[in-house]
């Protein structure tokens, strides 16, 4: 049969062959994908923010998440502390879900606005695009850029940074 011209889909391969073993519909675009370790499950994050929850075994969508807002466009998985950290350079945010909730879906523990607090790492907006957790589960580094007006001259220019996320605190 064909597909619903409003659904959008995540393929499972086979592997030997290189076949498409399934369709799965999403809600909306998707933009990241992760395994766990395991194998169990992976975690499909869409254009819309949504994270899906699928079970490899059935290849079907076990659950959604609170969305991590329209414009978040990447995914990493920490075993170790077993969380999800989604990027939003779109509104500078760092969302953290807890993904020890299995069967169901996982859960927002916090989301980390860049801008907000007293020590804030841009206190005018700046755009988070990637994360890694680092192996022991102690700590994450988020790789952040911010649009600036260079010193030199009026031309634009990009300035990096690196933030560090203390996962027993987020």
């Amino acid at each position: 049969g064909h597909a619903p011209i409003n659904t959008l889909y995540l393929y499972s391969i086979n592997i030997p062959g290189f076949s498409v073993a399934k369709n799965i519909a999403v809600g909306s675009a998707p933009v990241w994908v992760v395994a766990r370790p395991d194998s169990a499950k992976v975690y499909v994050l869409d254009n819309s923010g949504t994270i899906y929850d699928i079970d490899t075994l059935s290849d079907t969508v076990t659950g959604t998440s609170t969305s991590a807002g329209a414009g978040s466009n990447f995914m990493a998985f920490d075993p170790v502390v077993q969380r999800l950290y989604v990027t939003n350079p779109a509104n500078g945010k760092v969302a953290i879900l807890n993904t020890a909730t299995d069967p169901n879906p996982p859960t927002l523990l916090k989301v980390i606005d860049l801008a907000q607090g007293p020590n804030a790492p841009c206190p005018t907006l700046c755009s988070p695009v990637s994360v890694t957790p680092i192996g022991d589960g102690s700590r994450a580094y988020v790789a952040s850029y911010q649009l600036a007006t260079c010193t030199i001259s009026a031309i634009p220019c990009v300035n990096t940074q690196v933030e560090v996320i203390n996962t027993g605190s987020n």
